[in-house]
Parts: C-alpha cells; structure tokens; sequence
C-alpha cells in the first residue's frame, strides 16, 4: 500500500513495500537521491550508481541531513528518466549475457544463442517438410 506523507522543507515521503522514498520538491523540479532513486526502481544503489558514473549526470543540488549530518546529492527528475532508461537496458543486456552462459554451461558444445535457434528452427523445418510429403 502506497502513503504519502507531506513534510517540511519541500520533502515528501512515499511509503511502499516496507520503504521510503524522500522526495523533494521545490522551485516546479522533482528531485531524488541515489538511495532514493534505488528504492524507486528496486535496485541496488550501487547499479544506480554506476549508470550514473558512466554517463557522467551531474547532480542538481544538495541536501543536507542534519540527523546523519552529511550532504545528500539531489538529482532532478530529467536525470532520473535517464537513469531508468539505462538501467532497463542494463537489466535487459545482464539477462541476455545470463541466459547466453547457461546455455553454453548446459550444451557441450559452446553454441551462442543464435546458433542454437537456428539449429531448432531448422530442426523444425524440416519436420514441418517432412510432414507435408506424407
């Protein structure tokens, strides 16, 4: 169940799945944290943290946390649809190379994925072919 939850200094809280997403809101721009931004999208802040390292995303502005007494990087909401982007991609491509070493562990010949389609798809074809001379 989602809540909401209105604080001061521009804060919102969002409480889902047992977890808080502070959100701050101030002069018409939404803006998150990296640990924020990984609750979000339900990852690890260290993922997050590496798309955002590699495509260089500056932050917006600070925060400053007087009860863990640190400066927290606030990143707008433009950066954070990029950064959902790119970890789908990321998510997608870690699936693939996932999917591409199970099949070569399971197979003992080390086949690619494409290959072992096209060996199914041929296999099948030519039942299909075959079917069709009865």
């Amino acid at each position: 169940m989602n809540k909401l939850t209105k604080h001061i200094n521009w804060t919102i809280s969002l409480e889902r799945n047992n977890s808080i997403i502070n959100i701050v809101y101030k002069n018409w721009n939404i803006e998150l944290s990296k640990k924020d931004i990984s609750e979000l999208f339900q990852v690890k802040k260290k993922d997050i943290s590496d798309i955002i390292n590699s495509l260089d995303i500056k932050y917006n502005s600070t925060f400053y946390n007087k009860s863990k007494d640190k400066t927290i990087k606030l990143y707008r909401i433009e950066s954070i649809i990029i950064i959902w982007y790119k970890l789908k991609k990321y998510n997608e491509t870690k699936l693939l190379i996932k999917t591409n070493r199970i099949i070569k562990n399971t197979y003992s010949n080390n086949n690619t994925i494409l290959e072992i389609v096209k060996n199914k798809y041929i296999e099948i074809k030519n039942k299909i072919e075959s079917l069709q001379l009865i």
